[in-house]
């Protein structure tokens, strides 16, 4: 369970900005749920050319003191949160410490003559805040199931990595590029071959290949996922290990441009154990890298380009 994992996964297009952002020890499983389409639209929301069904809720996690920024569907919404310290699944959600709430007011997502409009929310208590919410029961909660608009059998993350990997199978012609370095030593060389050609839904892609494999306490990406500009030359603090045994790193990208790396000390660069670096890409594209060290302990990132 991944800060911004998406729970449940709309059918349609997400094209309006909402942020969450908490200050607490808690985690927040965060429910937006379609109520109606709004009257000020100058965009009606259309399905996803990928869509199996007409899912127009979305539903994700936030982890203690994070910030969740994504888009959503046009639609009037409904917000539901429900908090506590252990994730348990959309059944049980935080088990008997659960606590639940919901919105005073509806949600508008919606397009006019120039922008996508969404929301930003800060869910704390603050003097001047313009937020109101209210505490309700638990059967007053929306009663969904993690679909992620897939059928059963494919709700799982391993199903869905598994299906990811025989799409790879079938061909590697990525969309735009693939390449890979080593590290310092002969860490194990590691292939970004469980990703598919079309990605199809990249929010849950992304969130699928920051999930799987889980990360190791002693191993894992600085900043699992950042969005970076277009054009400019980044440092990146990629992954940090205490036991630093050697790695190898891959990365993907979807969409147009090209994209580099450029190591500190013409290698892998560290401070403070991790690896310091330069990444630039030319145009808008998400990015999916993968390191594994000689003792096989893996870690993932998803990099945005704005």
């Amino acid at each position: 369970m991944k800060n911004g994992q998406i729970i449940v996964s709309p059918d349609y297009e997400q094209v309006c900005p909402f942020s969450v952002e908490t200050k607490s020890e808690h985690i927040y499983y965060v429910y937006l749920e379609y109520q109606r389409a709004p009257s000020n639209t100058t965009v009606d929301r259309s399905l996803k050319s990928n869509a199996s069904g007409q899912q127009g809720d979305i539903s994700f996690i936030v982890t203690e003191n994070s910030k969740v920024e994504l888009d959503v569907p046009i639609g009037v919404y409904k917000l539901y949160y429900c908090v506590g310290t252990t994730w348990y699944g959309t059944k049980d959600k935080f088990g008997e410490e659960t606590g639940y709430y919901s919105s005073n007011e509806l949600l508008d997502f919606y397009a006019d003559s120039q922008y996508y409009r969404g929301h930003s929310l800060e869910l704390w208590k603050q003097s001047e805040g313009n937020f109101e919410d209210h505490t309700i029961s638990e059967d007053s909660f929306p009663d969904t199931e993690e679909t992620s608009s897939e059928t059963s059998s494919q709700n799982s993350m391993q199903d869905r990595m598994n299906a990811f990997k025989e799409k790879a199978r079938q061909g590697s012609s990525f969309s735009s590029g693939r390449t890979a370095g080593s590290g310092q030593t002969s860490g194990k060389y590691l292939t970004t071959d469980e990703l598919p050609d079309n990605p199809g839904d990249m929010n849950q892609l992304a969130a699928d290949w920051l999930a799987y494999p889980a990360y190791d306490s002693d191993f894992h990406a600085v900043e699992p996922e950042i969005t970076i500009r277009k054009g400019e030359k980044t440092k990146l603090s990629l992954f940090r290990s205490e036991k630093y045994n050697g790695a190898s790193y891959s990365y993907v990208w979807y969409g147009g441009g090209d994209v580099s790396l450029d190591w500190a000390g013409n290698g892998v660069g560290w401070a403070g154990h991790s690896h310091v670096g330069y990444i630039t890409a030319t145009e808008v594209c998400t990015i999916f890298m993968s390191a594994k060290d000689s003792d096989g302990i893996t870690a993932h990132m998803v990099i945005h380009v704005k």
